[in-house]
């Protein structure tokens, strides 16, 4: 029977939708899923690092490792960025702990941490002095490892389970110490860890590095003046006066000289005639209104070639001569000037 052509483009529509609505709910159910799987790239990696844990770490637990009678004193490191349902071993793991296993047992009995001990360490056990651990069968009761655990603040409990099947506690503490009790068994008698499972400290705030304080430059000192000593003032430089020159007195000519007192025949000579005649300048006797220092004439000028300092010395070729010729003109001027005066009151 021959179908007709439009009831078979209606089929095909239908089939074709419904292939449509197929994929669009396979894409929705395969989002969907890819939703509620988390992106490994965005969960954190566990991380460790020395020291107890604090309350900024994240998903941690405190590793604590006490090696007791072997000698190494306790060693703490903090786990931080567990993954959820994570066992002692991861802790192990994020911190850096190596452990070795047995060859019975395999890793869930832990039979050496960080190499300790090592096959060639001798552990005194009861009934053997010199007992090593080749970590093949299960280590005896009284040289093992014993595993341990507490809440923070709490105290150690003794892990009933093994590494691999026990649960960290968030927040809380992982305890490993080597029990070398020669009284043996599994359980209470074993030392716990020594170090004690307190609760997180907040972390230590970072201090604030103080400035350095600026060194301002010290001002440069200033020049001191000195007080002056004393009220005196500073005298004036006596300044050198030149000394005076003495003026020579005119060397008389060679003309003879009048003798003191004139004949009565005589004439007398005028006053202009007695200064030619002597040679030398006699003080004429001053008129009426003239003082005598207006009538004496000029000192006369110092003759060429002369030096003043000879002079002034009184050194010099002729010193004594002039000094007596000044004198006998002068006693022969006033001799001449009181004749004169007694001639004309006659």
């Amino acid at each position: 029977m021959r179908v007709p052509m439009g009831l078979a483009a209606s089929r095909t529509a239908v089939q074709l939708g419904g292939c449509l609505l197929a994929a669009l709910f396979g894409v929705a159910a395969a989002a969907q899923s890819a939703g509620a799987t988390p992106n490994p790239a965005m969960v954190p990696m566990a991380a460790g690092r020395d020291g107890v844990c604090t309350t900024a770490d994240q998903n941690a637990v405190t590793v604590v490792i006490d090696y007791q009678n072997l000698g190494g004193g306790i060693k703490k490191y903090c786990a931080s960025n567990l993954p959820k349902g994570a066992v002692g071993m991861d802790a192990l793991k994020a911190v850096g702990v190596g452990t070795a296993g047995t060859t019975h047992d395999g890793t869930a009995f832990v039979c050496r941490i960080n190499g300790r001990p090592a096959a060639k360490e001798s552990i005194t056990i009861p009934g053997e002095s010199e007992y090593h651990e080749h970590c093949v069968n299960t280590p005896p009761a009284t040289a093992y490892w014993s595993y341990w655990w507490a809440k923070p603040g709490g105290s150690w409990v003794y892990s009933d389970k093994g590494v691999l099947s026990h649960r960290v506690v968030i927040g809380g503490y992982e305890g490993w110490s080597f029990s070398n009790d020669p009284d043996g068994g599994y359980g209470g008698k074993n030392p716990a860890p020594g170090l004690k499972p307190v609760a997180w400290q907040d972390p230590p705030k970072p201090s604030t590095p103080k400035p350095a304080p600026t060194r301002s430059k010290s001002p440069s000192p200033q020049p001191v003046k000195p007080k002056p000593t004393g009220s005196s003032k500073p005298q004036p430089s006596q300044s050198s006066k030149p000394a005076p020159i003495r003026s020579a007195s005119v060397t008389p000519s060679a003309t003879a000289t009048p003798s003191a007192t004139p004949g009565p025949n005589s004439p007398v000579p005028t006053e202009s005639e007695s200064a030619t005649w002597s040679g030398t300048a006699v003080p004429a006797s001053p008129t009426p209104g003239q003082t005598a220092a207006e009538a004496s004439p000029p000192p006369p000028s110092m003759p060429a070639g002369e030096d003043p300092a000879a002079l002034q010395s009184g050194s010099g070729p002729g010193a004594e001569l002039m000094i007596g010729g000044a004198l006998v003109v002068a006693v022969a001027g006033t001799a001449i000037g009181v004749a004169v005066r007694s001639r004309r009151n006659r």
